[in-house]
């Protein structure tokens, strides 16, 4: 199994774009994801962060062009796994809607920098993920699931840290918890978790590992 850091490391700006051994499925399958972009696989303390976020994708905004043209040192930064959630004058895309996406847990975005990180399946953005096949093509994706299904599923369910699949199951089935803290909640399409017990649950779990 790769592991996921090593996967990540090393890359030139170029190969930050589409990761080298992603190319022939571009070449061949040419999936909608806007790869002018930087690929984002996870952003945050990934190594060491208590509370980790799983998504299908990367968001896509029009700011996102410019920052990723002018930064990056940001996003080679952020793929070793061991920097901050970022503040506003880093990615004022990711602050905004990383500040959304922490309120929900009741907790301050400044409180979950360095307690929260976010992990994409599949690195590349889209405004809506509709390449589903694309999970199983993609080495990058199949060695973010394998990482997740192995290492971090694995540290959730002994309780050493908190996973909760806010827009991807990470094939998981339709139970919402797993073991003593590995959670896939009901969510809309944005990642915010749908009122009820399980939701309240959660909010305290995470409240819990991060206050």
């Amino acid at each position: 199994m790769d592991d996921i850091f090593s996967f990540w490391s090393g890359l030139s700006e170029e190969e930050a774009r589409i990761h080298p051994r992603d190319k022939k499925v571009f070449t061949r399958l040419n999936p909608s994801f806007e790869h002018p972009y930087f690929a984002e696989p996870f952003r945050g303390r990934l190594q060491t962060a208590p509370v980790v976020l799983l998504f299908l994708s990367p968001g896509l905004h029009e700011r996102d062009l410019s920052v990723s043209a002018q930064e990056p040192t940001y996003y080679s930064q952020q793929r070793e796994g061991h920097c901050d959630l970022p503040m506003e004058c880093e990615h004022q895309t990711a602050r905004i809607w990383g500040g959304k996406i922490v309120k929900q847990f009741g907790v301050d975005y400044e409180t979950a920098r360095s307690k929260i990180a976010v992990l994409n399946i599949s690195p590349y953005r889209s405004k809506e993920f509709d390449d589903w096949h694309l999970l199983a093509a993609l080495p990058s994706a199949r060695v973010t699931l394998g990482w997740a299904q192995s290492v971090l599923f694995r540290e959730a369910e002994e309780g050493k840290r908190i996973v909760v699949c806010l827009r991807s199951s990470g094939g998981l089935g339709p139970t919402t918890k797993f073991g003593k803290s590995l959670y896939a909640p009901k969510c809309t399409r944005g990642g915010m978790m749908l009122l009820g017990d399980d939701r309240d649950k959660i909010v305290s779990a995470v409240k819990r590992a991060i206050l």
